[in-house]
């Protein structure tokens, strides 16, 4: 799904959303997802207030961040459109 240059916002989403499919911390999926802190804070309240991830109960009192399944429909929906857009691209 990669591509040189600057993702857009539905594949930064899409990148979040598949770094917290296992349930990470919040850093890691920051990490996971090559994101600065602002662009990624940004983007995750969105996603949690929208239901696409979930918080969890963690280890050592901390929270662990998952992608929810109404968050894994939207990341296969979203991962299908940019293939197709990627494949109809070399054509």
């Amino acid at each position: 799904m990669r591509r040189r240059g600057r993702r857009d916002r539905g594949e930064i989403v899409i990148d979040v959303l598949r770094a917290a499919l296992d349930g990470e911390v919040k850093t890691r999926i920051m990490f996971k997802s090559n994101l600065y802190y602002r662009t990624f804070n940004h983007i995750f309240s969105e996603l949690l207030d929208k239901g696409f991830i979930v918080r969890c109960n963690g280890f050592n009192g901390k929270f662990l961040y998952k992608t929810s399944e109404r968050g894994k429909k939207v990341l296969e929906a979203g991962m299908k459109f940019y293939n197709l857009i990627n494949t109809s691209e070399r054509n």
